[in-house]
C-alpha cells in the first residue's frame, strides 16, 4: 500500500508539470487558430472567434494551475488533492464548453450576406487580398469566374497554372481558369479551424480527466492508508490493554496464592 501510495504521489507530481506543458501547447495552438480566422477577417462570419478565444485564455490558466501546483503542493495532505481536482474540474467544464460551443458554431455557420460579399469584393483596398486568396487556395471570385464579368479581364491569379503548363509552354498564355468562387473555400476553412479547435478542447479535457481519475485515486488510496494506520494503533492499543489486564490478573492470582500458602 505504501508503495503502490508514493507511486500515485510522484505520478501527481509528473502530472502537473505535463499539465503545465499542456497549457502552454493549448494556448499556442488556440493563438493560431485565432491568427487563422482573423487572416482573413473580411471573408470570415464574425461569430467565430469566442471559441479560440475561450481555450487561449484556459489555456494559460492551466499553465498557471500546473506551475502553481509543482510548486506549492507536494500531496502529502488530502485537502491539497481536493484542491487540485476543484481546480482541473472548473478549468475542464468550461474547456468542453468551449469545444461545444466551436461545434455548433460550426454547424451554424452560414455564408455571409450578399451586401457584404459586394462590399469586400469592389473595395480597392482588397484588391491585392483577393489576389493572394486566389493564389492560395485556387479559387476565383466570389462564387466563380463569372463575378468578373463586368470588368476588363479575369485576373492572373484566377489561373491555374499548373494545367495551362502541361498543355501549352507559354507563360503568358492562360488556358485553364479556377472554377469554384472563394467564398465558399473561405466558409469550409473557417468550419475547418472550428472543428480543430472543437478537438484541441476535447485532447484538453481528456488529459485532465486522466489527472482527475489518478487524484481520486490517490485520495482513495491515501484515506485507506489512514484508515488502517488508525486500525493498526487501535489494535495495539487494546492488545497493550489487554496484556497489562492480564499482567495485573496474573500478579493478583500470585498474590492470592502467597497469602494462602501463609494462612
Amino acid at each position: 500500500m505504501a508503495r503502490a501510495l508514493g507511486c500515485l504521489r510522484y505520478l501527481l507530481i509528473v502530472g502537473t508539470i505535463v499539465l503545465g506543458i499542456s497549457g502552454i501547447v493549448a494556448s499556442i495552438f488556440a493563438g493560431f487558430f485565432l491568427y487563422q480566422l482573423a487572416e482573413y477577417k473580411q471573408l470570415t462570419p464574425d461569430n467565430v472567434y469566442g471559441p479560440s478565444i475561450t481555450l487561449l485564455v484556459l489555456g494559460l490558466f492551466t499553465c498557471a494551475v500546473g506551475w502553481l501546483s509543482w510548486h506549492f503542493l507536494e500531496f502529502t495532505q488530502k485537502s491539497q488533492v481536493i484542491l487540485f481536482v476543484i481546480s482541473l474540474t472548473i478549468i475542464g467544464i468550461f474547456e468542453i464548453t468551449g469545444g461545444i460551443w466551436a461545434l455548433v458554431r460550426h454547424e451554424q455557420l452560414d455564408f455571409l450576406p450578399t451586401a457584404r460579399l459586394g462590399t469586400v469584393f469592389v473595395a480597392k483596398d482588397n484588391q491585392q487580398l483577393w489576389e493572394h486568396i486566389q493564389t492560395k487556395f485556387q479559387c476565383c471570385g466570389m462564387d466563380g469566374p463569372t463575378d468578373y464579368r463586368g470588368q476588363n479581364s479575369v485576373p492572373w491569379s484566377c489561373c491555374d497554372t499548373s494545367l495551362s503548363l502541361k498543355s501549352n509552354n507559354d507563360k503568358s498564355t492562360c488556358t485553364s481558369i479556377y472554377a469554384r468562387g472563394c467564398h465558399h473555400v473561405m466558409i469550409s476553412r473557417a468550419r475547418s479551424i472550428l472543428l480543430h479547435v472543437f478537438l484541441l478542447s476535447l485532447g484538453a479535457l481528456l488529459l485532465k480527466i486522466c489527472l482527475i481519475i489518478c487524484s481520486t485515486c490517490y485520495v482513495k488510496a491515501f484515506t485507506e492508508s489512514i484508515e488502517r494506520r488508525r486500525h493498526d494503533a487501535l489494535t495495539r492499543r487494546i492488545s497493550s490493554q489487554v496484556i497489562y489486564q492480564a499482567d495485573n490478573n496474573s500478579k493478583l492470582l500470585n498474590r492470592q496464592s502467597s497469602l494462602n500458602e501463609t494462612t
